[in-house]
């Protein structure tokens, strides 16, 4: 042991010479040093052992010596780096190993030595020669630059030992980085340098991780043997920035619980076996060939060897590849996964997706430019598992192709996105005896060179066109082959999307099943040799040339110009001929209850099959009900241009039995029928001639002629003629063309009316010291003295409910009245009155609203005789209105607006006789008034409905007999009068028209608005509290009450004397 800064120099060095002799030598600590002036042997017929720690430093010749470990037969050394802590310095050129057991061991600490003359990257490389074992076994790490071409194995068991620019060879000895369990080591291959041996073990034992980078142009590590990544333990091999691996075989993921992962990354970096590669054989494998790296394989590649087996391969990024010689397995036994995508390219012979039973593999080819290419077979689904995804623009291509290969397999493709296409170069099997299913939507296209066998054997499968079958629908793919055969097996085809104009153009052949769920397809082949069941159980599917078996039309639509086999038409199936107009012909026909047949007409003649839908049995036709629905070849035309009576035959068959339920149309002027011979089923036509035909109330009569007498070009004659609906559709038309609400606007006007005369009776009444007045003799005498002046706020609410004819009408109003008046006598008085409205109009039935602003001036007065008062007056209002209503049916709409004046003019009387009770003051009355409303005339802006209105003028006449009733409490101080009244009222008039004509045409007439209410119940209940001698503050509610109406309104008052 040479120690604490000891020297030690000599000429030859021999640590045990003899075959019996045992040696160590130790150097260690700085400044402690070991000179060999000629030659040393570390065990040169004997045992011998070197150990340089420390910074301790051994010379050979000045640095240009060798150190010879195990130098003879049967001899054995170990040169150790470091004991455990940090490398000392070997001053050599060359560690020669012998014909014995020699170990060159590096167990330090230090975390950048290299395994140079100084330790430092600036010194010059020791070179290993001969037959020795290089072992790395402590933390640290050790960095070779030399030419190394030592024949003894390498391991890396702890710490790092990295290739810099040097390099490795020994091709006939094995490599382990991670050797035993718990270990945990990593060899760097940089910078240009070389390792070569035999096998390679990465991770080898369980329980051990073991890693290694291969990186920068020129770096290259060539394993003659196998390469293990993950043997037992946790392999990782990173291949990066130019570096390159080769290798015979490989496995990445070995032994059952082992876990490898090998990543090819960058562009010039690439991974070369020239065997078989396996990934995930009994363990964990993961292999990623990314971002413009390359990957060769020349035999085999399997994912998920065994059953215990998981391996994933991915393919990412442009320009990155993996080439393939022989066969690619993913899932053998065990699980695989392959995924190719973002540009990433995939080639080989040819490959199996799920191959075993129990085993499952998957495989996703997605993103534009990512391709999987064979020129072989591909099998989805040998007899495991399988399934394949081609997505968002990937691309696969291959010669034969099965999905669901061997009895018991399940296998499943999927084809989806513009630009995903799966190429075929020959026969495509969508389940042979296993189940399969091929699902194109979103664009995706599968194309077949020698065509599609569904169901081959005893398989169970399907191809969906969109989704499959209970899914929403999607947008539909495109198979492009020019035949699908369906096998002995269970096969079915699907059509699932959402597409309104899809073409299938694949002869279909065999007995098999083809549902329809949803979308518009037209089958264009021809496809009599199919026997099986088509049912169309949603969307429409078209026969534009043949198809043979039965045809169910469950809920959907069946349409075409082609022949189908038998057909039958259930609950909720629709059967349309035709494209547009056309003949359907089929073996034979069940309509059965709940079903519908919709035939299309023009205006062209009765040629069946040219101006109308045909179908043409040529066997029995059997009609168990259902309906006929008559429509419009355009959609648009009405029927008023139709030759009429005319007879279309709409069914012939080698014979006919029953009849429809009933015939429905959308036309608005041609009414059908249908008739019945032994052959035949026809529908005869009448013309509906006149719009006053399909009015049904008062407006609807009285517009529907001028209405017609618009005639063909002006836009609303067209619009309505055009209309395609019921006749209730029609007469809605009608009603929104009227302008009912310029008549029922009077209704409410000389309703109003009464608002200022029963606020002028009730002052008169009040100063009068009436039924509802204070009785105090002071009072009398004040008022009969006095000029009285007076206010009164007040408000309604209103409901003119529809007649039948006119819509129902709510109308609310507010406003203030304000008046004075004196004594003319010492019995009679007279006064002026004024005052703002402002009321609201809603018809919501008629689309229509409105506004009326209102000033009004009058004249009362009264006078008082014993029991009797005899009351009246004159008042003229002023009326502004504007209005705004909006016209719309199918393929018309129009807002049209009006601004105009009306003037109201009314004179009243009223005879009273009062009596008192003990309880209460009583007194009876007859009022009688009569009402004139002049309106100017007006025309509406807007469009083509806008109308005019002539000046108008209506009369109303109104009598009321009642009995009003008082009587007074005292709250307080106060003083409280308590009053009702209840009456019965009578309209002379009933009904207010408007004079209308279209602003386009000159055909008048008159429309009505809702009815005044003839007869109806008044009642009013109200409070005076006296304020002051002089003030008195009055409230009161009035309400009128028809079969029809109910008006309800609320006034305040207050009355000043002085």
């Amino acid at each position: 042991t040479i120690e604490d800064g000891g020297a030690v120099s000599n000429g030859d060095g021999v640590i045990g010479n003899d075959s019996d002799g045992v040696g160590a030598v130790t150097v260690t600590g700085s400044g402690s040093t070991w000179d060999n002036t000629s030659t040393l042997r570390v065990g040169n017929a004997g045992t011998g052992t070197l150990t340089i720690a420390d910074g301790g430093a051994v010379s050979v010749n000045s640095g240009t010596g060798t150190v010879m470990i195990a130098d003879d037969a049967g001899s054995a050394g170990a040169l150790n780096i470091g004991d455990g802590a940090s490398a000392g310095i070997l001053n050599a050129a060359t560690v020669d190993g012998g014909s014995g057991a020699a170990t060159l061991n590096f167990k330090h600490t230090d975390t950048d030595y290299f395994f140079t003359n100084d330790g430092t990257s600036a010194g010059a490389a020791i070179d290993i020669t001969g037959t020795v074992a290089v072992n790395h076994t402590a933390t640290g790490t050790t960095t070779l630059t030399g030419t190394n071409t030592y024949t003894g194995s390498t391991i890396v068991n702890f710490g790092t030992l990295a290739v810099d620019g040097g390099s490795i060879a020994h091709t006939s000895a094995d490599l382990i980085v991670g050797g035993f369990s718990s270990d945990d080591g990593t060899l760097t291959i940089k910078n240009g340098g070389s390792v070569s041996n035999n096998e390679a073990g990465i991770g080898y034992a369980a329980g051990s991780e073991g890693e290694v980078s291969v990186t920068g142009a020129g770096s290259n590590w060539t394993n003659s043997g196998t390469l293990y990544v993950g043997l037992a333990g946790s392999g990782t091999v990173t291949i990066a920035d130019g570096g390159s691996v080769s290798n015979t075989a490989g496995t990445v993921g070995s032994a059952s619980g082992a876990i490898g992962t090998v990543t090819v990354t960058g562009a010039g970096s690439s991974w070369s076996s020239s065997s078989d590669l396996y990934v995930g054989e009994s363990g964990t494998g993961t292999m990623n060939v990314e971002d413009g790296a390359t990957a060769f394989v020349g035999d085999d590649v399997v994912l998920g060897f065994n059953a215990t087996g998981n391996g994933t391969l991915t393919v990412d990024s442009v320009g990155s590849e993996l080439d393939i010689t022989n066969a690619f397995v993913v899932g053998r036994a065990g699980i695989g996964a392959l995924k190719v995508q973002n540009g990433g390219t995939l080639t080989g012979n040819y490959s199996y997706v799920g191959n075993s039973s129990g085993a499952t593999g998957t495989a996703t080819i997605t993103g534009s430019g990512s391709s999987w290419s064979l020129t072989g077979d591909l099998y989805i689904a040998e007899q495991g598992t399988g399934t394949m995804t081609i997505a968002d623009g990937g691309t696969v291509s291959n010669a034969v192709s099965y999905i669901g290969y061997d009895s018991g397999s399940d296998g499943a493709v999927t084809v989806t996105g513009a630009g995903s296409t799966w190429t075929n170069n020959s026969t495509l099997y969508v389940g042979e005896d296993g189940n399969g299913t091929l699902t194109i939507s979103d664009g995706g296209t599968v194309s077949a060179v020698g065509g599609v066998e569904i169901a081959s054997a005893s398989g169970s499968s399907v191809i969906n066109i969109g989704a499959a079958e209970g899914n929403a629908a999607v947008a539909a793919g495109t198979l492009d082959t020019s035949a699908i055969v369906f096998g002995s097996g269970n096969g079915e085809l699907v059509f699932n999307h959402t597409d309104t104009a899809y073409d299938f153009d694949a002869a279909i052949f065999g007995l098999g099943s083809i549902e329809h769920f949803a979308g518009v397809t037209n089958l264009t082949a021809d496809n009599s040799g199919f026997t099986g069941e088509t049912v169309v159980s949603g969307g429409s599917l078209y026969v534009n040339d043949s198809i043979g078996g039965t045809v169910y039309v469950d809920d959907g639509t069946l349409g075409g110009s082609g022949t189908t086999g038998a057909l039958t038409v259930n609950f909720g199936g629709n059967l349309a001929p035709g494209n547009s107009i056309g003949t359907l012909n089929v073996a034979s026909a069940i309509f059965n209850a709940g079903s519908t047949y919709t035939v299309e007409l023009n205006n062209g003649g009765f040629v069946a099959g040219t101006n109308n839908d045909l179908l043409n049995a040529t066997g029995v036709v059997t009609i168990n009900g259902g309906t006929v629905n008559v429509t419009s070849e355009n959609g648009t035309e009405d029927g008023s241009t139709y030759a009429t009576p005319g007879t279309y035959t709409i069914i012939t068959g080698g014979s006919v039995t029953g009849t429809f339920d009933n015939v429905s149309d959308d036309y608005v002027f041609l009414d059908f029928t249908d008739s019945y011979d032994a052959t035949n089923v026809y529908l005869t036509s009448e013309q509906v001639v006149f719009f006053s035909d399909i009015a049904e109330t008062p407006n609807q009569q009285a517009i529907a002629s001028p209405l017609e007498a618009l005639g063909s070009g002006n836009t609303v004659y067209d619009a309505l003629v055009g209309l395609v609906g019921d006749e209730d559709d029609a007469r809605a038309a009608f009603d929104s063309l009227t302008g009912e609400i310029y008549a029922s606007a009077q209704t409410a006007l000389l309703e109003d009316s009464r608002l200022p005369r029963e606020a002028a009776m009730e002052r008169i009444r009040h100063a009068f010291d009436g039924i509802g007045t204070d009785n105090s003799a002071q009072t009398e005498d004040r008022i009969s003295e006095s000029f009285g002046l007076w206010s009164q706020g007040f408000g309604a609410w209103s409901q003119w409910k529809s007649d039948g004819n006119a819509a129902t009408m709510d109308r609310s109003i507010g406003g203030l009245l304000v008046g004075g008046d004196t004594m003319a006598s010492d019995n009679v008085r007279f006064g002026m009155l004024g005052g703002y409205s402002r009321s609201h109009l809603n018809l919501d039935n008629r689309l229509s609203s409105g506004t009326a602003e209102t000033y009004t001036l009058g004249v009362y007065g009264g006078g008082e005789w014993d029991a009797f008062s005899l009351k009246g007056g004159i008042a003229h209002s002023w009326h502004n209105l504007d209005t705004s209503r909006s016209v719309a049916f199918n393929g018309f709409s129009d807002i049209l607006s009006a601004s105009y004046n009306a003037r109201t003019l009314q004179a009243w009387g009223e005879l009273a006789v009062s009596f008192d009770t003990d309880i209460a003051r009583f007194e009876p009355f007859a009022n009688l008034t009569h009402v004139n409303l002049n309106i100017d005339g007006f025309t509406e802006t807007g469009g083509a409905a806008a109308l005019t209105a002539a000046p108008n003028n209506t009369d109303a006449t109104f009598l009321t007999v009642g009995l009003r009733a008082e009587t007074e409490v005292s709250l307080g101080s106060a003083d409280v009068t308590l009053r009702g009244t209840v009456a019965w009222q009578h309209a002379f008039s009933n009904v207010p028209t408007s004079q209308m004509s279209f602003a386009s045409g000159d055909s008048p007439f008159t429309i009505d608005g809702v009815p005044l209410a003839q007869d109806s119940l008044a009642l009013g209940a109200g409070f005076d509290v006296n304020l002051t001698d002089s003030a008195k503050l009055d409230f009161s509610y009035d309400g009128r009450f028809g079969s029809d109406v109910h008006d309800h309104s609320a006034t305040v008052s207050l009355n000043v004397l002085f």
